[in-house]
């Protein structure tokens, strides 16, 4: 989920780990960023992996792929 920090982002975040999903939570600022996703893991229980980047970046895309180990849709 990108521009998962605030607002929508974060509310989306939530609302699929409510759902039983673990969730790649992205985006610029790494502090809100890991607060934000700590908060969804103690409500709901499930996994939200924080990756820091910001994808109006040209390379963001390949970038953020190679973190995620090449796994589309991951």
């Amino acid at each position: 989920v990108a521009g998962a920090s605030e607002g929508i982002g974060v509310a989306f975040v939530r609302a699929l780990a409510s759902r039983g999903l673990d969730v790649v939570a992205v985006a610029r600022r790494p502090d809100v960023l890991a607060e934000a996703s700590a908060r969804v893991v103690v409500e709901t229980g499930v996994a939200v992996r924080p990756l820091t980047f910001d994808l109006g970046e040209p390379d963001a895309a390949d970038r953020l792929e190679g973190r995620l180990g090449g796994r589309k849709g991951a």
